[in-house]
Protein backbone atom coordinates (compact mmCIF):
# COMPACT_ATOMS: atom_id res chain seq x y z
CA UNK A 1 0.00 0.00 0.00
CA UNK A 2 1.23 3.46 -0.81
CA UNK A 3 1.60 6.12 1.41
CA UNK A 4 -0.62 8.31 2.05
CA UNK A 5 -1.22 11.81 1.00
CA UNK A 6 -0.31 14.64 3.29
CA UNK A 7 -3.90 16.44 2.64
CA UNK A 8 -5.69 13.24 3.13
CA UNK A 9 -3.85 12.43 6.57
CA UNK A 10 -5.12 16.02 7.32
CA UNK A 11 -8.33 15.74 6.81
CA UNK A 12 -8.44 12.33 8.71
CA UNK A 13 -8.09 14.44 11.72
CA UNK A 14 -10.74 16.87 13.47
CA UNK A 15 -7.94 19.38 13.93
CA UNK A 16 -7.38 19.23 9.80
CA UNK A 17 -10.97 18.95 9.25
CA UNK A 18 -11.31 21.85 11.38
CA UNK A 19 -8.75 24.26 9.73
CA UNK A 20 -9.86 22.56 6.09
CA UNK A 21 -13.57 23.90 6.97
CA UNK A 22 -12.00 27.52 7.54
CA UNK A 23 -10.51 27.54 4.11
CA UNK A 24 -13.33 25.99 2.18
CA UNK A 25 -15.75 28.85 4.09
CA UNK A 26 -13.53 31.75 3.48
CA UNK A 27 -13.20 30.80 0.20
CA UNK A 28 -16.60 30.57 -0.70
CA UNK A 29 -16.96 34.35 1.14
CA UNK A 30 -13.81 35.88 0.12
CA UNK A 31 -13.47 34.40 -2.96
CA UNK A 32 -10.04 33.62 -2.83
CA UNK A 33 -8.45 30.60 -2.58
CA UNK A 34 -5.39 28.46 -1.58
CA UNK A 35 -3.19 26.69 -4.36
CA UNK A 36 -0.15 24.21 -3.77
CA UNK A 37 2.45 24.06 -5.90
CA UNK A 38 5.44 22.01 -5.80
CA UNK A 39 8.09 23.77 -3.96
CA UNK A 40 10.48 24.75 -6.76
CA UNK A 41 7.08 26.95 -8.13
CA UNK A 42 8.22 30.31 -9.45
CA UNK A 43 5.81 32.62 -10.42
CA UNK A 44 4.62 35.72 -8.96
CA UNK A 45 1.55 36.16 -6.70
CA UNK A 46 -1.67 35.41 -8.58
CA UNK A 47 -4.01 37.89 -7.12
CA UNK A 48 -6.65 36.41 -5.03
CA UNK A 49 -5.10 33.00 -4.04
CA UNK A 50 -3.15 32.12 -1.64
CA UNK A 51 0.52 30.53 -3.00
CA UNK A 52 1.98 27.67 -0.75
CA UNK A 53 5.42 25.87 -2.38
CA UNK A 54 5.47 22.61 -0.74
CA UNK A 55 7.40 19.42 -1.31
CA UNK A 56 6.59 16.63 1.31
CA UNK A 57 10.05 15.60 1.00
CA UNK A 58 11.91 18.24 1.94
CA UNK A 59 14.03 17.37 4.94
CA UNK A 60 12.99 20.41 7.56
CA UNK A 61 9.21 18.54 7.31
CA UNK A 62 10.72 16.13 9.82
CA UNK A 63 8.66 17.89 12.80
CA UNK A 64 6.09 15.07 12.87
CA UNK A 65 5.84 14.67 8.96
CA UNK A 66 4.66 16.07 5.34
CA UNK A 67 1.77 16.56 6.75
CA UNK A 68 2.30 18.68 9.46
CA UNK A 69 4.45 20.93 7.40
CA UNK A 70 1.94 21.59 5.18
CA UNK A 71 -0.75 21.76 7.96
CA UNK A 72 1.31 24.12 9.66
CA UNK A 73 1.51 26.44 6.01
CA UNK A 74 -2.29 26.22 5.44
CA UNK A 75 -2.65 27.75 9.06
CA UNK A 76 -0.90 30.79 6.78
CA UNK A 77 -3.10 30.34 4.09
CA UNK A 78 -6.51 30.27 5.83
CA UNK A 79 -5.40 33.53 7.59
CA UNK A 80 -4.00 35.01 4.22
CA UNK A 81 -7.25 34.65 2.35
CA UNK A 82 -9.05 37.00 5.20
CA UNK A 83 -6.74 39.35 5.24
CA UNK A 84 -5.59 38.58 8.76
CA UNK A 85 -2.01 37.92 8.62
CA UNK A 86 -0.51 40.83 6.64
CA UNK A 87 -1.83 42.31 9.97
CA UNK A 88 0.23 40.59 12.14
CA UNK A 89 3.60 39.41 10.61
CA UNK A 90 5.12 42.64 11.02
CA UNK A 91 4.74 41.84 14.91
CA UNK A 92 8.40 40.18 15.88
CA UNK A 93 8.29 37.32 18.50
CA UNK A 94 10.97 36.53 20.64
CA UNK A 95 12.74 32.81 21.62
CA UNK A 96 13.05 32.34 17.74
CA UNK A 97 9.69 32.89 16.73
CA UNK A 98 9.77 35.29 14.16
CA UNK A 99 6.79 36.85 14.39
CA UNK A 100 2.61 36.15 15.54
CA UNK A 101 1.85 34.42 12.39
CA UNK A 102 4.56 31.99 12.63
CA UNK A 103 3.84 31.76 16.52
CA UNK A 104 0.24 30.72 15.91
CA UNK A 105 1.33 28.45 12.76
CA UNK A 106 3.37 26.49 15.10
CA UNK A 107 1.19 26.44 18.16
CA UNK A 108 -1.49 25.11 16.18
CA UNK A 109 0.50 22.36 14.17
CA UNK A 110 1.52 20.80 17.25
CA UNK A 111 -1.54 20.64 18.64
CA UNK A 112 -2.90 18.89 15.20
CA UNK A 113 0.45 16.58 16.22
CA UNK A 114 -1.07 15.53 19.70
CA UNK A 115 -3.89 14.31 17.91
CA UNK A 116 -2.05 12.36 15.14
CA UNK A 117 0.50 10.96 17.91
CA UNK A 118 -2.07 10.93 20.81
CA UNK A 119 0.71 12.91 22.69
CA UNK A 120 2.87 10.73 22.61
CA UNK A 121 5.80 12.50 20.95
CA UNK A 122 8.35 15.79 20.88
CA UNK A 123 6.62 18.69 19.35
CA UNK A 124 8.20 22.18 17.67
CA UNK A 125 9.67 24.53 20.13
CA UNK A 126 9.97 27.68 17.69
CA UNK A 127 9.82 28.73 13.98
CA UNK A 128 14.01 27.90 14.00
CA UNK A 129 13.71 24.57 15.36
CA UNK A 130 14.45 22.64 12.05
CA UNK A 131 17.06 24.29 9.94
CA UNK A 132 17.51 22.58 6.66
CA UNK A 133 20.65 19.76 7.49
CA UNK A 134 20.62 20.69 11.07
CA UNK A 135 19.91 19.28 14.15
CA UNK A 136 16.54 19.16 14.82
CA UNK A 137 15.24 21.08 18.27
CA UNK A 138 12.49 19.81 20.43
CA UNK A 139 9.75 20.49 22.95
CA UNK A 140 8.45 17.76 25.49
CA UNK A 141 4.75 16.83 25.84
CA UNK A 142 4.90 18.10 29.73
CA UNK A 143 6.25 21.35 27.98
CA UNK A 144 4.10 21.78 25.36
CA UNK A 145 1.25 20.47 27.20
CA UNK A 146 1.88 23.61 29.92
CA UNK A 147 2.71 26.39 27.15
CA UNK A 148 -0.38 28.48 28.39
CA UNK A 149 1.90 29.20 31.34
CA UNK A 150 4.39 30.60 29.56
CA UNK A 151 6.76 28.26 30.52
CA UNK A 152 9.22 29.40 27.55
CA UNK A 153 8.95 32.88 28.64
CA UNK A 154 7.73 34.37 25.02
CA UNK A 155 7.98 38.07 25.09
CA UNK A 156 4.31 37.55 23.93
CA UNK A 157 2.69 35.49 26.20
CA UNK A 158 0.52 32.67 24.78
CA UNK A 159 -2.49 34.20 26.66
CA UNK A 160 -2.40 37.23 24.01
CA UNK A 161 -1.43 35.29 21.11
CA UNK A 162 -5.02 33.24 22.12
CA UNK A 163 -6.73 36.42 22.64
CA UNK A 164 -5.59 37.40 19.01
CA UNK A 165 -6.55 34.04 17.24
CA UNK A 166 -9.56 34.31 18.97
CA UNK A 167 -10.31 38.05 18.32
CA UNK A 168 -8.80 37.41 14.37
CA UNK A 169 -10.23 34.17 13.49
CA UNK A 170 -13.02 33.34 15.86
CA UNK A 171 -14.36 31.21 13.76
CA UNK A 172 -11.72 27.98 13.48
CA UNK A 173 -10.92 29.33 16.91
CA UNK A 174 -14.61 28.09 17.67
CA UNK A 175 -13.82 24.54 15.85
CA UNK A 176 -10.83 23.97 17.46
CA UNK A 177 -12.87 24.59 21.19
CA UNK A 178 -15.73 22.68 19.82
CA UNK A 179 -13.46 19.02 19.61
CA UNK A 180 -14.07 16.43 22.03
CA UNK A 181 -11.77 16.44 24.83
CA UNK A 182 -8.33 14.92 25.07
CA UNK A 183 -8.37 14.67 21.39
CA UNK A 184 -6.54 16.19 20.70
CA UNK A 185 -4.14 15.06 23.60
CA UNK A 186 -3.37 18.99 24.06
CA UNK A 187 -5.77 21.49 22.64
CA UNK A 188 -4.54 24.49 24.35
CA UNK A 189 -7.40 26.47 22.43
CA UNK A 190 -9.89 24.41 24.01
CA UNK A 191 -8.20 24.71 27.45
CA UNK A 192 -7.58 28.48 27.11
CA UNK A 193 -11.20 28.96 26.17
CA UNK A 194 -12.40 26.75 29.27
CA UNK A 195 -10.23 28.65 32.06
CA UNK A 196 -10.58 31.99 29.75
CA UNK A 197 -11.32 33.99 32.83
CA UNK A 198 -8.60 32.98 35.00
CA UNK A 199 -5.97 33.86 32.25
CA UNK A 200 -7.36 37.38 31.91
CA UNK A 201 -7.05 37.66 35.51
CA UNK A 202 -3.54 35.78 35.93
CA UNK A 203 -1.77 37.80 33.08
CA UNK A 204 -3.87 41.16 31.95
CA UNK A 205 -3.73 43.78 34.62
CA UNK A 206 -1.74 46.54 35.37
CA UNK A 207 1.06 44.25 37.10
CA UNK A 208 1.43 41.68 34.73
CA UNK A 209 0.82 42.95 31.25
CA UNK A 210 -0.27 40.55 28.89
CA UNK A 211 2.70 40.78 27.08
CA UNK A 212 5.55 39.76 29.82
CA UNK A 213 7.88 37.04 29.54
CA UNK A 214 7.43 36.19 33.47
CA UNK A 215 5.25 32.85 34.20
CA UNK A 216 2.50 33.34 35.67
CA UNK A 217 1.66 30.84 38.82
CA UNK A 218 -0.10 27.70 38.22
CA UNK A 219 -2.97 27.15 40.08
Amino acid sequence: MGREMPGAVIAAHGVGRALLAEIRNWSRQTHRHVKIVPDYYDKPYEGKRAIIRFSPGLKWTSHGGSDVALFHELVHASRSIRSVRLDVRDVPVDQDYGDQDEYLAIVLANIYLSEKTKGNTKFRPNHLSAPPGGTVLTMSSDEFSNLLYNTQGVDMSPVRLMENFRLTQRSLYDLLVRLPKDNPKFNLVKQYEERREWFLHAWCRPSVPCDTGARAAVP
